[in-house]
């Protein structure tokens, strides 16, 4: 097991300084990524560009999940805004960092649709990053994009990511489009 940092890794250059979660963030992590990834139920939100909704069927993270990846010893959501379960509407973003052999694995980057545009998920992906680095002394982070989201293949190219040849099958019970795959993307950590 690694021993890890109060936060100094997650407070990434460039942004708000971020927080580990704990169990008591569950409820808010889970609306996030959900309202992030599939949209707002009620329609009260304005959907969001990571929106999954049309080719993906049901939530994206459930509580279980989360809980999992929070008790996990290798692993850490580092979030942005909110404390605790009193704070559903206060978490701006989120993202999960786990060691995975050589590479830190980065997933459930989320930031809520009213905080987008606002460079949040950069400064998330770097704190993301600086943990891998820092925190792991790891020197490669991937990522795995569904092979639909051609737009957010891009984004992470633009941040240095670039795709490997691997790829990895998405579950065709939770597909509303046929053929789908998760695409590996690969960047050095310098």
């Amino acid at each position: 097991m690694v021993k890890r940092p109060e936060m100094d890794p997650a407070s990434a250059p460039g942004g708000p300084a971020l927080r580990k979660a704990t169990a008591e963030d569950t409820p808010a992590i889970v609306r996030l990524v959900n309202l992030a990834y599939q949209g707002d139920p009620e329609g009260a939100i304005q959907g969001s560009w990571t929106s999954e909704a049309d080719i993906v069927f049901g939530p994206r993270v459930t509580a279980a999940a989360v809980l999992t990846r929070i008790a996990a010893p290798d692993g850490v959501f580092l979030l942005q805004g909110g404390e605790g379960s009193d704070a559903l509407t206060e978490l701006a973003g989120c993202v999960y960092v786990e060691r995975r052999g050589d590479a830190g694995h980065i997933g459930l980057l989320s930031v809520h649709p009213s905080a987008q545009s606002a460079r949040l998920g950069t400064h998330l992906l770097r704190a993301a990053e600086a943990w891998t680095r820092e925190s792991f002394g790891l020197g490669h982070a991937v990522v795995w994009v569904v092979s639909a989201r051609e737009e957010l293949a891009a984004w992470y190219q633009r941040k240095g990511y670039t795709r490997t040849a691997e790829t990895h099958p998405f579950p065709p019970a939770e597909a509303r489009v046929p053929g789908l795959f998760f695409v590996v993307m690969k960047k050095l950590l310098v």
